[in-house]
């Protein structure tokens, strides 16, 4: 080999090395994946329809996929489109294996929904997530240099919730969205901000953001980005108001074709199937988001699931000064998505790996990645290198842990449970997980609590009432005195290993509200039939006893009528504390079943 074909590999190894790591993915999708999964099915479903049945009618589809009907939540195009093409090609190849009798092809529904039919999705997103992270990487290559760039591909790969969408779930919209966003981001900055478009140029452009819509109609919000570029022109030649408007019809024209197909689509579904409207209406409460948890909760928040996006976030910041018209676009993509999200009443995403609702905004974060990357380039590999690692073990760690159903798919977690025994001192009292900061600090000294207590509590919805069972997912309002007492016929249990032992109960009513508090418990012990108590207090405040006979069953029940006028209650969390007698029969333990609250009825029970 010459010096120049030696040059010129060493100038290209970031992108054998990105096509190598591509590969693997790819390898690991085809092997690891769950399938179709979620609204993947009503993509896929819709999919098969048009194509073997001609129709939009995905009952059958989803009765051979022994699902539920899902008639009216999910919009039908998303990644589909782009599945086509390599759905089709399978098709084909399948009539011609049969024509020539080199196998039989399914009967009716299953004709479709095949295995190979099935990794022609898979591929179709692949294809599309693999083809935006190449053309993001090339654009960063461009400013930063291929060392830079390729760690950046590497973080956004497989530091964030892309490489579960990528790998494990590619049905769903996320991989592809990512990929049709990332895309059409570079090409507007290329054409808009670095040059002034031609036509064709503009054409495409709408075209691009129109795909992106398609795949997924949230992505619309990123045409903040060619918006700006037309306000903000760094071209003289564009200043003038009609060479703007020609660009924005063009832009309009381009983007017609697949915008008429997706109002087609919607009409034909509309009609195909009931819609109900409430539920529009109900998705979206935008003047009370839940900010905070959408970024920090330990329940697929964006942040504390994925530290590696702080990163970005705070590089972006930097990047307004040195590329304005992408770092505040993305910058106010990303504020509109939070309150977005927030605002919905799902805003935790269902059974989610991550913030998935924010993948797509990941491209618009990439620069800001590798801006800070580049700030601490003096720094030696010895360094940069088990950063990176630890950040892309950590996703993966959560991503095993999450498939084998070692940490819930759609709870709050504990991070020092996630962390394991050795490493999970840090996230453990008196230090707490660092990725939830500032929204723990601001929790444990609103809430009087521990900010470790953020984990599990820190999301949990402040109610008019609840009913708190002592098992094990109730475990978490408990403070310090509690032993788990296992369960017998009346159910999960947990008794008292110290003098008094404290319950959180987190409401939303006023302190003067007239509210019962139902208290179910029982007493055992060698000395049967005799008779003790327990002593409650509601928030530091005693206000009665629940008698208990040792050794009775079913447990003892007792309400409480705290009638109005006695300021007693809070908007946060309550503490029930539970204390034994001050004399106690010998080897009694003291068990408690379940917690009531809730307004009170005339007969002094809770509703």
């Amino acid at each position: 080999m010459t010096a120049d074909g030696r040059d010129r590999d060493r100038r290209h190894i970031d992108l054998y090395l990105l096509g190598a790591l591509l590969l693997l993915v790819f390898l690991a999708q085809q092997w690891l994946n769950e399938g179709v999964t979620s609204d993947g099915n009503l993509y896929f479903a819709y999919l098969r329809s048009l194509v073997f049945d001609h129709d939009l009618q995905i009952g059958p589809e989803l009765d051979f996929l022994h699902l539920p009907p899902r008639p009216h939540n999910v919009v039908p195009v998303g990644p589909s489109i782009l599945w086509a093409p390599f759905y089709l090609i399978v098709a084909g190849a399948d009539w011609l294996g049969a024509t020539f009798g080199w196998w039989t092809r399914p009967n009716g529904v299953a004709l479709g929904l095949t295995g190979p039919y099935l990794r022609a999705a898979y591929l179709g997103s692949f294809a599309m997530a693999a083809t935006g992270l190449v053309t993001l990487h090339m654009r960063i290559r461009r400013e930063f240099g291929g060392a830079l760039a390729l760690l950046t591909s590497i973080l956004i790969l497989l530091a964030t919730p892309l490489a579960w969408y990528v790998i494990m779930e590619p049905s769903m919209t996320h991989a592809a969205s990512f990929g049709t966003v990332a895309i059409a981001l570079v090409a507007s900055e290329r054409w808009l901000n670095d040059a002034w478009p031609s036509r064709s140029q503009a054409l495409a452009i709408g075209a691009l953001f129109s795909l992106a819509i398609l795949v997924r109609p949230e992505d619309g919000l990123f045409l903040i980005f060619p918006a700006a570029a037309l306000l903000w022109p760094r071209t003289h030649g564009a200043r003038s108001f009609g060479s703007r408007v020609r660009v924005i019809a063009d832009i309009a024209l381009g983007a017609s074709p697949l915008i008429l197909l997706l109002v087609a689509m919607l009409v034909l579904v509309l009609k195909a199937n009931t819609y109900t409207l409430n539920d529009a209406e109900s998705y979206l409460t935008l003047l009370s988001p839940h900010l905070g948890d959408v970024l920090f909760s330990s329940r697929h928040g964006l942040l504390s699931w994925a530290p590696v996006v702080w990163a970005g976030l705070i590089g972006t910041l930097l990047y307004t000064r040195q590329n304005p018209r992408w770092a505040w676009p993305a910058l106010v993509a990303f504020a509109i998505l939070v309150w977005i999200n927030g605002s919905a009443h799902d805003w935790a995403g269902g059974w989610a790996f991550g913030g998935r609702r924010f993948v797509s905004l990941l491209g618009a974060l990439a620069p800001g990645l590798a801006l800070v990357a580049w700030t601490v380039r003096r720094h030696p590999i010895a360094v940069l290198a088990p950063l990176a690692v630890g950040l892309v073990g950590w996703n993966v760690t959560l991503m095993a842990q999450y498939h084998d159903g070692r940490i819930p798919r759609d709870e709050t977690i504990s991070w020092a449970d996630v962390l394991g025994p050795r490493l999970g001192v840090v996230a453990r009292p008196p230090l707490f997980y660092p990725f939830a900061f500032p929204a723990n600090v601001w929790f444990a000294w609103r809430e009087g609590l521990p900010i470790a207590r953020y984990d599990l509590l820190g999301s949990e919805p402040l109610r008019q009432e609840m009913y708190l069972p002592l098992n094990d997912w109730g475990a978490r309002f408990l403070l310090d005195g509690w032993e788990n007492g296992a369960g017998d016929a009346y159910g999960s249990r947990h008794f008292l290993r110290a003098a008094s032992g404290t319950i959180l109960v987190p409401l939303d009513v006023p302190s003067t509200a007239t509210m019962t508090l139902d208290i179910e418990a029982s007493a055992d012990g060698p000395a049967r039939g005799g008779s003790t108590s327990l002593n409650v207090a509601l928030n530091e405040r005693a206000f009665g006893e629940v008698p208990l006979v040792i050794g009775a069953t079913p447990p003892a029940r007792r309400a409480f009528v705290l009638p109005p006028g006695t300021r007693i209650w809070r908007r946060g969390y309550n503490r029930v504390t539970i204390s034994q007698p001050a004399t106690v029969p010998p080897s009694t333990q003291f068990l408690v079943y379940a917690l009531r609250v809730g307004p009170a009825t005339a007969a002094g029970q809770v509703r």
